[in-house]
């Protein structure tokens, strides 16, 4: 009789260990399809696929996460939040409750409640700094820094961008944290500080090899200088953009390049150059047939005299 007794222990815990574990596999691949549907721009679907699995497990973290993004993406942001704080109060681990706290910062980001949001992203902070994860400090002090860039309080988003600078992990981030740092020194009217950085961005971008990235980085650049009144400098900065988009066949990038390069001769009264370069790049838009960029080639060429 021991002896059954013995036996069958054992091969019930087997049982419900599989059974368990069959059900978290389950579960994981549910989340995943869930969060693919919102990648895949079918939200709907998303939202009631995560109601579905929460209505068979109410504290199904990851369902409630998924609920979020669906909601966020379909511009419910007061839903969001009110789902994310539900997931916030299931979220035991640190690295759970950095991102359910990011995403809360980020949907009071969007209903432009900013006070609300740095607070979630301050907490992130907080938490990262205590679990010392380089990669959350790096993404909430950039957040907040947003965050201050939107409520136009300048210095505190600078202070904020160059300190997630040293969390970088790579070109790619610290192309993104330049970029943004050009752009509050441009919004500063401090051109040359905003040029100083935008050429780091282009630097960093060009070491990983994102080449629309690549493109949207130079163009920038031939921008800055251009308003500056730099035109030398925003010609070839423009120039090289124009090469990189004919070398890499990127007839989109191709024809703004030659926009831009049109617009610095505008401003140096070369007409002759800008109606040559205006044919070129309607000729290179016939061919891509993007009708928003045909109206601009053609208000573009109503400004060139004659």
């Amino acid at each position: 009789m021991k002896l059954k007794l013995f036996l069958f222990t054992p091969l019930v815990l087997l049982v419900i260990t599989t059974n368990t574990m069959a059900e978290s596999l389950q579960n994981e691949d549910k989340i995943n399809q869930c969060n693919q549907l919102i990648k895949d721009e079918k939200s709907e679907e998303a939202l009631k696929l995560a109601l579905r699995l929460i209505a068979q497990e109410k504290s199904n973290r990851e369902a409630m996460l998924c609920e979020a993004r669906a909601q966020s993406a379909m511009g419910q942001y007061t839903d969001s939040i009110s789902t994310l704080n539900s997931a916030l109060s299931l979220a035991k681990q640190p690295l759970d409750r950095m991102i359910t706290l990011t995403m809360l910062g980020n949907s009071y980001k969007n209903l432009e409640m900013y006070p609300e949001a740095k607070t979630q992203y301050e907490s992130t902070l907080s938490l990262a700094q205590t679990q010392k994860n380089i990669g959350f400090q790096r993404i909430a002090l950039s957040l907040m820094g947003s965050i201050d860039y939107l409520r136009n309080e300048y210095d505190s988003a600078l202070k904020s961008y160059l300190a997630s600078l040293k969390y970088a992990a790579n070109d790619n981030e610290r192309a993104d944290i330049y970029s943004r740092i050009s752009e509050i020194y441009k919004s500063t009217k401090n051109l040359e500080s905003s040029i100083e950085y935008q050429i780091k961005a282009l630097i960093a971008t060009a070491h990983y090899g994102d080449l629309e990235k690549q493109a949207e980085a130079g163009l920038t650049l031939g921008r800055l200088y251009a308003e500056a009144k730099q035109y030398k400098q925003a010609e070839q900065a423009l120039n090289n953009v124009l090469n990189l988009s004919i070398d890499n066949e990127g007839p989109y990038f191709t024809v703004i390049s030659y926009m831009e390069i049109i617009k610095v001769k505008l401003a140096t009264n070369d007409n002759l150059e800008a109606r040559k370069l205006i044919e070129k790049a309607k000729k290179v838009n016939q061919e891509l047939g993007d009708i928003k960029l045909n109206k601009d080639l053609i208000e573009l060429e109503n400004k060139i005299t004659r």
